[in-house]
């Protein structure tokens, strides 16, 4: 069995940290707020305290290590939450990279 093809439930408080994020920034409305979700993670930068930017660091970095696809991603943050629909595993690697400035 691929892992993609494995059933990852991110409910719960194992992904607490990117549950709010992805609920309070990249919503329904984060692409008339913010633009795009580099613009979102940088707004959440600047609300955020230091303590919450590494939790959501190290959440979003281990969560990627459980999706070999975007559509995979894209699934399970849609059941977090989100309703942004990333394009490529570049754009998420991407987020990562804004939460280590």
């Amino acid at each position: 069995m691929t892992i993609e093809n494995r059933s990852v439930h991110p409910r719960g408080p194992e992904f607490h940290a990117l549950r709010d994020f992805l609920r309070g920034y990249l919503h329904e409305d984060a692409e008339a707020e913010y633009g795009s979700a580099r613009n979102a993670a940088n707004a959440f930068l600047d609300d955020a305290d230091a303590g919450q930017v590494d939790e959501l660091r190290a959440e979003w970095a281990r969560f990627l290590t459980l999706h070999k696809t975007v559509e995979s991603v894209n699934k399970e943050i849609q059941k977090l939450g989100a309703a942004w629909r990333f394009e490529t595993f570049e754009e998420l690697r991407e987020m990562l990279s804004v939460f280590n400035e």
